[in-house]
């Protein structure tokens, strides 16, 4: 009497599970015996398919990315303290290097490095925004002639980020906080008031 596909199939299955675990023993010892011959054939299918798969990946990002976004700032506000201790173990364990990888950096990027620190400065000081990039900066700087807001002296490439209400006082770190100043109009205003009326440039 023929089977059934429906008993075939049982058996079969019953066969995959009774034999599992000596196929998997055999597996393993298979690749622990061809380790490098497997991680050359992966390395060249690595290789061969690498645009196809960044493109891949790119896609899936623009196509979800507010979810993404959304994950990682859920992710990281769970674990902030833990990442908090890591890296603060991590640095000081590996001062001089990151030091000299910092130096380096601020070198090659001064403005990114720059708005890093304001950002970071800002995040110590609990600014309600902080989202003022060196892009912004950039922008700004050029709208402005790369002129003192308050004294009109142009000072291209040394201009400082004069935030209206301080960082100090619960000011935000965001554009509408800030304008361009000269060291001097920057040091004499502190963490006062503003030296004269200023209109925020506004997007």
């Amino acid at each position: 009497m023929a089977q059934s596909r429906d008993e075939i199939n049982q058996k079969q299955r019953e066969k995959y599970w009774a034999h599992r675990d000596k196929r998997l023993t055999t597996r393993a010892k298979w690749s622990d015996a061809n380790r490098d011959k497997l991680r050359a054939q992966h390395a060249a299918d690595h290789a061969k398919h690498r645009d196809e798969r960044l493109q891949k990946l790119r896609d899936y990002y623009i196509e979800t990315r507010e979810e993404q976004l959304e994950k990682m700032k859920a992710h990281r506000l769970e674990h902030l303290e833990e990442k908090r201790a890591y890296f603060k173990d991590y640095y000081a364990k590996n001062r001089d290097k990151m030091r000299a990888k910092m130096a380096v950096y601020a070198a090659e990027h001064p403005e990114i490095f720059a708005a890093a620190q304001v950002r970071y400065r800002a995040n110590k000081q609990n600014a309600p925004v902080n989202d003022f990039t060196a892009a912004q900066w950039r922008l700004m700087q050029e709208i402005c002639d790369h002129r003192c807001a308050y004294c009109g002296k142009r000072a291209k490439g040394h201009l400082h980020r004069e935030h209206l209400t301080p960082l100090s006082n619960g000011g935000s770190n965001t554009w509408s906080n800030i304008l361009p100043a000269c060291r001097s109009c920057n040091s004499r205003k502190g963490t006062g008031s503003v030296l004269k009326a200023v209109q925020p440039l506004l997007l």
